[in-house]
């Protein structure tokens, strides 16, 4: 089914818009609607926040030219977090991990209700960059969240997913 810029494929709905300035092309996909089949989600998103983040996020053009917008890489992954909390349902939870020089717990496993997600988003954009990338001890607190006795017996009917967002590669050497 196709209708002005919106094109229907199984249940999935495709929008497509383009703007006039520099030929860029809008696509927005509409998952369907989940309804009572949908299983329990629990993502741990585990954020670097190391001094690297607070530079400029840039990409290459087809041209080879260096292009920005003036956000950071921490601005980029704030928004990309932001969003999957929007996608999340109200019996889906979401946890933040910061990691810099060490690793921070910033937001246990959080039912993403409406007062989850407003917690979840202000937590999110008081994150700052400060110190090295210990992306070792980040990846550790993520993924010991679930794997901690009052976890393991909540989550064995839900699906459960680490999210390690960072600009790259530790500068601390992982623990032997």
């Amino acid at each position: 089914k196709m209708d002005d810029n919106w094109i229907e494929v199984n249940d999935i709905e495709i929008g497509l818009t383009t703007k006039a300035k520099k030929n860029l092309i809008h696509l927005k996909i509409e998952p369907p609607n989940v309804g009572k089949n949908h299983t329990p989600t629990d993502i741990c998103c585990v954020i670097d926040v190391s001094g690297s983040m607070s530079a400029e996020a840039t990409l290459k053009s087809e041209e080879g030219l260096t292009e920005s917008d003036g956000l950071s890489c921490l601005d980029v992954v704030k928004h990309a977090v932001i969003t999957i909390i929007s996608s999340l349902k109200e019996h889906d939870r979401l946890a933040l991990v910061s990691f810099s020089s060490c690793a921070y717990l910033n937001l246990g496993l959080t039912n993403m209700d409406k007062a989850g997600k407003e917690k979840a988003t202000k937590i999110l954009k008081e994150l700052h960059t400060m110190g090295s990338t210990n992306l070792w001890d980040g990846l550790k607190t993520g993924m010991n969240l679930f794997h901690t006795e009052i976890e393991k017996s909540t989550s064995s009917q839900r699906i459960q997913s680490v999210f390690l967002l960072t600009d790259g590669q530790p500068n601390i050497s992982p623990p032997r």
